[in-house]
């Protein structure tokens, strides 16, 4: 949240890096939104830095599983609706996200919405959500699925080296 609101005021970067860096702190702000839903359940979904004497933590409220996971779906399309990402990064800059890992956080995300845990009445929106967000994905030329006779090559090898099937992972060896 922090970089969200002050990259902008930057005057040592350029608007084009501060649009970027703004749109990967955004994207990076739902993949973690994400791990919090997966291990604890819902958050509030916070967009302003709290000050060093915030005391209203009592005054938050939980919102319920679905609205996170659409909050978290809404702010990732907005991204990627944007432009400002690249569908894939470069070799050179495999440590920054791209609209790859906006599509499969989002996916993810919507996956988890809709499994039974989470969705015990089985609507099936929820499932056609799922499913139009894991074809995003799927719909991108930049991945694809290797054949098996590279499927080493998913496991070793440098990070920055190039596979197709990789969408996102460790920034080193």
């Amino acid at each position: 949240n922090n970089a969200i609101k002050y990259l902008p005021q930057s005057t040592v970067i350029t608007e084009q890096e501060q649009k970027t860096w703004v749109a990967e702190a955004r994207v990076l702000r739902c993949w973690y939104y994400m791990n919090l839903l997966e291990f604890y359940g819902p958050m509030p979904w916070i967009e302003e830095p709290f000050e060093a004497t915030y005391d209203g933590w009592n005054n938050l409220k939980r919102p319920s599983y679905d609205e996170i996971a659409t909050k978290i779906s809404d702010e990732l399309i907005e991204v990627i609706n944007s432009g400002v990402l690249p569908n894939r990064q470069t070799a050179n800059e495999a440590k920054h996200v791209d609209k790859g890992v906006a599509y499969a956080i989002r996916a993810r995300v919507l996956l988890n919405n809709a499994s039974l845990l989470n969705n015990p009445d089985k609507t099936k929106e929820k499932w056609q959500r799922a499913a139009n967000a894991a074809q995003d994905v799927i719909n991108m030329s930049e991945y694809s699925l290797v054949p098996m006779s590279e499927y080493k090559n998913l496991f070793i090898g440098a990070f920055t080296t190039p596979v197709s099937e990789i969408i996102w992972r460790s920034w080193s060896d």
